[in-house]
């Protein structure tokens, strides 16, 4: 995530899609990345995040500015 420049107090704009979840940097973005004692913390988790089935696991795409978030298929 830091290697696609999600680096802690950055700002990106997150999209809820049919089928993922998208991340894309943005410097007026309307979310940040957490600044934590672990390091650079992405905060997924809402009630949006209930439309995706993730029971058989997440599959995470990162490219540079960029990171898409989807279940993994059977």
């Amino acid at each position: 995530m830091v290697r696609a420049g999600f680096n802690s107090n950055c700002r990106y704009d997150l999209e809820y899609k049919a089928d993922c979840v998208v991340l894309s940097l943005n410097h007026d973005g309307s979310r940040k990345v957490s600044a934590t004692g672990r390091g650079p913390t992405l905060d997924l988790v809402n009630k949006k995040m209930n439309a995706y089935d993730f029971s058989r696991g997440i599959a995470w795409i990162i490219t540079a500015g960029k990171i898409t978030v989807l279940g993994v298929a059977q």
